[in-house]
């Protein structure tokens, strides 16, 4: 939706400055003016929930809990060398191990906000390529993004051994990967590509359609795709009794580095494409397909705007609840289901008080900003 709607800015744009005898060029200097507009409208729709969190961690969290376990008994406030890279959403921006990483971590469930800032500020530059160049140039543009993070996401998985599984570390890979923005682009880019790709077909095939059966063949695909993503690294833990951290842990992994390596990196990847098979079954397909009838429900439209704040909100009654435990707490399935039902329903209270109060007005003002008003139309 967002690609689509810069993909016609950048169009209406070029076309408004060719009809009055402006070249490319001078279109392409316009673009390039609105870029930081563009930048700053987006931090402007995430800062007023961000900030409001960042501010619960760093003020209202250290205050609210106590006892042995509780991480926050020396301090009566936190995130005083990075609330401000929080709120510009650079937290997750130095090189690891930096200790800016550390230092400028204030909420952290926000790395993965921060890694799409910072592919949202490559993307402006994609479309640039696809709408002021040429169409074809611009797809490619998004497939050079996708290999280049692919091919430095595999070097930084096979340098720091990173295992297919966050519990069965023997080296840097998680801590040196996780949040680097500098690894986990391709998915974003996949989602770049089919963006422009549905642009472009929508254009120079206007009335494509697919039939049923290959609605059902790229649905059955893309399910099975993201199935083997999702539990496609159960084989090397299976038979696990110990991770190895824990000494003397005698655990011997199944898979070599290089299928670990290949599993981390390109399972992620693969999992976009699979519901990027969805959506084009759902959109090119046929309307009775029951797969989009239930995705287009329009409860799962709310549950989506609240599923972000839910995110940013759920680590601080995490922490709250744990740290404030008399000690370790007991594992067993039905304490963490009914822990994590409990946690999860504030955590949805939360988000419904903030999206109510301050997402949605935030929104409307940002709609009245001069760069989001409506020219009226010459009577």
């Amino acid at each position: 939706m967002l690609l689509g709607l810069w993909q016609k800015k950048a169009s209406r744009l070029k076309k408004s400055i060719t009809d009055n005898g402006g070249s490319t060029g001078d279109s392409i200097i316009q673009w390039l003016i609105s870029v930081p507009i563009i930048y700053l409208d987006r931090w402007l729709r995430l800062t007023p929930c961000v900030g409001m969190a960042t501010l619960a961690y760093a003020v209202l969290l250290p205050n609210i809990g106590s006892g042995p376990l509780w991480p926050h008994a020396a301090h009566d406030y936190q995130c005083e060398k990075g609330w401000w890279a929080e709120i510009l959403y650079i937290t997750s921006w130095p090189e690891p191990p930096s200790s800016e990483v550390t230092d400028w971590s204030c909420i952290g469930v926000t790395w993965y906000l921060t890694c799409d800032f910072f592919y949202f500020c490559i993307t402006p530059f994609v479309v640039l390529v696809y709408v002021f160049m040429d169409e074809k140039l611009g797809l490619a543009a998004a497939n050079v993004c996708i290999l280049g993070f692919t091919i430095n996401y595999l070097v930084y998985a096979q340098k720091y051994h990173l295992k297919a599984t966050p519990f069965f570390q023997t080296d840097q890979g998680w801590a040196m990967t996780y949040g680097n923005p500098r690894v986990r682009g391709a998915p974003y880019f996949v989602g770049v590509f089919m963006g422009l790709l549905y642009t472009y077909l929508k254009k120079h095939v206007p009335n494509l359609k697919i039939s049923g059966a290959v609605s059902y063949g790229l649905q059955f695909i893309g399910f099975w795709m993201i199935f083997a993503c999702v539990f496609g690294a159960y084989d090397t833990v299976k038979d696990a009794t110990c991770t190895p951290n824990i000494p003397g842990c005698d655990y011997k992994d199944p898979w070599p580095q290089s299928t670990h390596t290949a599993y981390a990196v390109l399972s992620r990847t693969a999992f976009v494409v699979g519901l990027a098979m969805f959506n084009a079954a759902w959109i090119w397909g046929p309307k009775t397909s029951l797969t989009r009838k239930v995705m287009t429900i329009p409860l799962f439209n709310q549950i989506g705007k609240l599923a972000f704040l839910m995110y940013l909100w759920h680590a601080f009654f995490l922490q709250w609840y744990y740290g404030t435990q008399p000690s370790p707490v007991y594992y067993s399935r039905l304490n963490m289901l009914v822990w994590w039902l409990g946690i999860s329903f504030l955590a949805m209270v939360t988000a419904l008080l903030f999206h109510l109060t301050l997402e949605i007005p935030a929104g409307s003002l940002l709609k009245l900003a001069p760069w989001n008003a409506r020219r009226k139309k010459k009577t």
